[in-house]
């Protein structure tokens, strides 16, 4: 656990910033992944701690109220910008001063102080850089996907040019960048050369309480799967940069010798260009029959997919992280995964999983083959495996963040002599423009 100040906690007030996304969406949809598990987890975390946490979100039709209470001491406050549906990218950045608007507006009525502004992703980036200017309070970023290392790992990624060039102003103007593994760390200070940018490495966390090993046999008859089969399991949202069109070619030439069964979990209630693209996949490759594609699922449903797995597979092209990876070691199946986000570090024990530096679909087949092997002969007790990732609580990603925020926010105080004054009331003023 990790301690406090000596001189004893401080509740905070914490704005947290979600544009893009909304926190409460169906995971393993087009807009909908680890990053929204990430916010509604620490905001838990952080409310039980005492700390009230607002999380400004856009209003999408998900739910009518404008203001739901999540949990203990956290609110989602949803604002309208733009079209009540979701928008791609571009039309998101155009809608950013009506979000800004909208979150001075919440204040100003609700007369709320906020101590400490966090963003999550560049869009809600350059909101936060509004509130740091003009309510004088230091901005926490967390990028989740970083362009320039996407573009980097993934040559054909495609995000506009003026997200590169927001991210490297964010980088260098937030207090804090949040990184989720230590590359993302050396990336992120390679790409700020010349100015100093202040970075925490704080990983993502796991709900060891709702992910934890369940009987295999139970969780197999539950999905319809024979005890005998081999199962392999990809868990997240259908995009071409997760690698789902190497994992169904490696599929297929494990198909050459004994029969395996892939299970999908994600994807959007009416399938898009990828998933029939994959879908046109396993007809080419004659593995129909094979592939389970079980569309998106609740996420108290997970466990039973996990534990009726015999290996997770991660083979994306780019992860900021992996949180997939950490739920289905918590549940006790072993992993191989791509050489990316916290991969190289979690699975370091060989008994857990594999890691593969080739790209080719030959390389993700034999890492599979060769750790579902090494598992019939060792047969590894699921608990073992998940013991990996004891570590990797929420409840310590927030006490890390806690400490963070807490020294920024002291740091603030201790300069706010001369420093421009909060907005108090009818001080509302039309944000500037974003787009130059």
């Amino acid at each position: 656990m990790i301690g406090l100040p000596q001189d004893g906690p401080r509740k905070m007030r914490i704005a947290m910033f979600c544009v893009h996304s909304h926190p409460l969406g169906r995971l393993g949809t087009t807009d909908t992944g680890g990053m929204s598990v990430y916010i509604r987890q620490i905001a838990y975390e952080l409310g039980k701690s005492g700390h009230q946490v607002d999380i400004f979100t856009r209003f999408t039709g998900l739910h009518a109220e404008k203001m739901l209470q999540l949990s203990e001491n956290v609110r989602l406050i949803q604002l309208k910008a733009g079209e009540k549906k979701p928008l791609n990218r571009l039309a998101l950045h155009a809608c950013l001063a009506e979000f800004i608007k909208g979150v001075e507006s919440f204040r100003l009525e609700s007369k709320v102080d906020y101590d400490l502004i966090h963003s999550h992703y560049w869009l809600s980036g350059l909101a936060g850089l509004w509130a740091q200017k003009h309510w004088s309070r230091p901005l926490v970023i967390t990028f989740h996907t970083v362009a320039a290392v996407k573009k980097k790992l993934a040559a054909d990624s495609q995000d506009p040019k003026i997200r590169l060039t927001h991210e490297k102003e964010l980088m260098q103007s937030c207090d804090l960048v949040v990184a989720l593994t230590e590359f993302e760390r050396q990336e992120i200070s390679q790409l700020c050369a010349g100015q100093q940018a202040n970075i925490a490495v704080i990983p993502c966390g796991v709900d060891l309480e709702r992910f934890s090993p369940l009987a295999k046999m139970a969780a197999r008859q539950g999905l319809g799967l024979a005890d005998n089969e081999r199962v392999l399991l990809y868990v997240g949202r259908i995009d071409p940069l997760k690698g789902l069109d190497r994992l169904l070619a490696a599929v297929a030439l494990l198909q050459q010798n004994a029969s395996w069964r892939l299970i999908i979990v994600g994807g959007d209630e009416s399938p898009g260009q990828e998933e029939r693209h994959l879908r046109e996949m396993t007809r080419k490759l004659n593995i129909e029959e094979c592939v389970t594609l079980a569309g998106s699922q609740a996420q108290q449903d997970l466990p039973r997919y996990y534990s009726a797995a015999d290996l997770f597979v991660s083979p994306s092209y780019y992860e900021s992280f992996g949180l997939t990876g950490l739920e289905a070691l918590a549940c006790g199946t072993p992993v191989v995964a791509s050489n990316v986000g916290v991969f190289p570090q979690l699975l370091a024990n060989r008994f857990v999983g594999r890691v593969r530096v080739n790209a080719s679909p030959e390389s993700l087949a034999a890492k599979i083959k060769e750790l579902f092997m090494a598992g019939e002969k060792g047969n590894i007790p699921a608990g073992l495996i998940r013991n990996t990732v004891k570590g990797y609580s929420w409840r310590r990603v927030a006490q890390s963040l806690h400490w963070d925020y807490l020294g920024l926010v002291r740091a603030n105080n201790s300069k706010a002599v001369g420093a421009q004054p909060f907005p108090g009331k009818n001080k509302l003023k039309e944000p500037q423009p974003l787009i130059q």
